[in-house]
């Protein structure tokens, strides 16, 4: 996978290159617009991930659970609460990512923003300078220290294991 560290959007993850992203979005993102309309609403997620899994459309997969995220925070920021500027935040991170990496789909799909609605969100978000998006967050973009070490770990016990097995086999010939 591929990891994105834009400023103009945080950190997310994506299977896709930010050429394929920009050529999927320009084929396909009538089409997904489409596809979002018709998924996205309240009770819809759980739907919507068993149809638009990663393996079915990875493409509407990313862009759908960016935007159910974006809805999430929304919705939670609509109710006073001390984390109110928190789920604003969100909500307008995930927007940016959707309206940088996924715009054509974004722009022809009735879940764009209007000016007044971003202003909103923009004026009551809690300025965070950083953000990392959950989304994806599963992708493997590169091997943390863990999992280098478990692979090494288990090609060693491997190799004892067979060179057990072989010396076994020596023996008994």
């Amino acid at each position: 996978g591929y990891l994105y560290d834009d400023p103009d959007t945080g950190i997310f993850r994506s299977r896709f290159s930010r050429e394929q992203l920009e050529q999927i979005d320009q084929q396909r993102g009538r089409e997904v617009a489409k596809i979002l309309d018709r998924s996205i609403h309240d009770d819809g997620y759980s739907q919507f991930m068993s149809i638009y899994t990663v393996v079915r459309d990875a493409y509407v997969h990313e862009a759908g659970v960016h935007l159910f995220r974006r809805k999430k925070y929304f919705d939670r920021a609509q109710k006073k609460s001390e984390k109110q500027g928190e789920y604003y935040s969100i909500a307008l991170w995930e927007n940016r990512i959707l309206q940088k990496y996924f715009p054509t789909a974004l722009n022809n799909s009735r879940h764009r923003w209007s000016p007044e609605m971003e202003s909103e969100v923009t004026d009551n978000a809690s300025k965070y300078p950083e953000y990392e998006s959950a989304v994806s967050e599963g992708i493997i973009t590169r091997f943390k220290e863990g999992q280098v070490m478990s692979i090494f770990a288990f090609a060693i016990l491997l190799m004892v294991f067979i060179g057990a097995r072989l010396s076994g086999f020596r023996r008994e010939n």
